[in-house]
């Protein structure tokens, strides 16, 4: 069995309101980071990830 490393891992929302939301992605990046890893955030949850020429990198 051929075991890789963690080293980036995305976060992606289906988008609306989600009371707690704010906090859950604060502490899986925190979470993360303190491992060592990167994390990537994708806008529009399946929308951003198949297409995400329709966003404007950092913005």
């Amino acid at each position: 069995m051929n075991v890789t490393e963690i080293s980036r891992i995305a976060i992606s929302t289906g988008g609306g309101e989600a009371p707690g939301l704010n906090a859950v992605i604060w502490s899986v990046n925190l979470a993360a980071r303190n491992r060592g890893w990167d994390v990537v955030g994708i806008r529009d949850g399946l929308k951003g990830l198949l297409r995400p020429e329709e966003y404007q990198q950092g913005g």
